[in-house]
């Protein structure tokens, strides 16, 4: 069994290989690596936007499946960013790309590498306090739904704390970020 899967990583892998897998990558490319979560924001608000445009009606339920359709657009997106660090990783591991534009490492940039690391690993805790936050945020609006005699369905719910809670995060970034200007303190944006 282990020869197997080792043999179908081998295929994978030369597959990828043939189809341009180990050059370098491309700015754009680059960029997304950096960036996953920025670019699943962007593609699902495009995603969104899109199927609000082309939806026949103007109900509610066709403004909530724009915004689901937008959130599992974003979700992929992220998902191959993510994929694409990956890729980058692999390259450097094997020694095949160096990064954009460096020829060697030098102490200072492996320690500035090594912090800007640190602040943007994805914080597991964070994830799980995020997704308790959401189904509390969703359970919430439901019962409130209940209380007042207009109730509202689950997936409505969930949608719209999803959407309450991204604008709370993008508003914290940006008072995170103009504080900083002001101050001339580094942010951290991930806490």
């Amino acid at each position: 069994m282990a020869k197997w899967g080792r043999s179908a990583a081998d295929v994978f892998w030369s597959v990828d290989r043939a189809l341009g897998g180990q050059r370098a990558p491309t700015r754009p490319q680059r960029w997304a690596a950096r960036h996953p979560i920025a670019l699943g924001l962007y593609a699902s608000a495009a995603f969104a936007l899109f199927l609000l445009g082309v939806s026949p009606g103007e109900g509610l339920t066709d403004a909530l499946i724009a915004l689901l359709g937008g959130a599992v657009g974003g979700l992929l997106f992220s998902l191959t960013a993510m994929a694409e660090r990956g890729r980058q990783r692999r390259l450097k591991r094997l020694g095949l790309w160096n990064g954009p534009g460096r020829h060697a490492s030098s102490g200072r940039r492996r320690a500035a590498h090594a912090a800007r690391a640190a602040l943007t690993r994805v914080r597991w805790p964070l994830l799980g306090a995020w997704a308790a936050w959401w189904a509390f945020l969703t359970a919430a609006l439901w019962l409130l739904g209940l209380v007042t005699g207009q109730p509202a369905d689950l997936p409505g719910c969930a949608a719209f704390a999803l959407l309450v809670i991204i604008l709370g995060e993008i508003g914290d970034r940006l008072r995170r970020r103009r504080a900083a200007r002001r101050t001339g303190v580094p942010t951290n944006a991930g806490e």
